[in-house]
């Protein structure tokens, strides 16, 4: 940084981009009250869901159902969770949780999750998700080694991705239709507003005299 020469201008342009402080008065214009009475017809439905089906899609979720055996004693706990694995493996046809119960360990299920949004409790690095997300329902986990321990997890569900049928989805397609109605109506109306509001500060009135002359309400930073 030695050659670096820095002027005068520069540093009061600095000092003003930290410390300089503004207030706004603001108006909003929100899409939600322009819900009222807007329908979406079974044709725009249709012709929405045609175009934007992919906006719709699942992610792909598992459920998996796991024992974590964590000891004082790491190398105990792999001893444990070894012993664990033959009868685990054997109750993949019937009972994963009862087999785990039967060990003398306590099993527990996740509930489906997506990539995104992984259990960390159990599903604590992004390797592991990735794995699991590989693994075909009923698989199983090798032993895996925890930083307090081991675990060993099957998958009990795996459900792939997909774009769900309008039908089973019906419902959210209009709302999205709707929604997209009352944000044109909003938006129309905003442009508007700010059109009567620059006439109005044209003749020399301040921002919340022109607004309370349109019934609007004006908020502050």
């Amino acid at each position: 940084a030695g050659p670096v020469v820095i002027t005068d201008d520069e540093v009061k342009q600095e000092y003003a981009r930290r410390n300089e402080k503004i207030t706004l008065d603001y108006v909003i214009i929100n899409p939600a009250d322009f819900n009222a009475g807007l329908e979406a017809s079974e044709k725009e439905i249709k012709e929405y869901y045609d175009r934007n089906a992919q906006a719709f899609r699942v992610p792909a979720t598992v459920n998996v159902q796991y024992v974590i055996i964590a000891l004082p004693d790491k190398k105990e706990a792999r001893a444990f969770a070894k012993a664990l694995i033959p009868k685990a493996n054997s109750a993949f046809g019937t009972d994963f949780m009862a087999a785990a119960k039967q060990a003398g360990y306590e099993a527990r299920e996740s509930g489906p999750f997506t990539k995104d949004q992984p259990l960390l409790t159990f599903a604590w690095s992004p390797d592991l998700v990735e794995k699991l997300f590989a693994m075909k329902a009923g698989a199983t986990t090798p032993l895996l080694e925890m930083p307090d321990g081991w675990q060993i997890a099957r998958v009990k569900e795996h459900k792939d991705s997909v774009v769900p049928d309008l039908a089973a989805i019906k419902e959210a397609v209009q709302k999205t239709v709707i929604a997209q109605k009352a944000y044109a109506k909003a938006q129309a109306k905003a442009e508007e507003v700010l059109k009567s509001i620059k006439e109005s500060v044209a003749t020399g009135k301040d921002l919340k005299t022109a607004c309370q002359a349109l019934g609007l309400n004006v908020q502050q930073t």
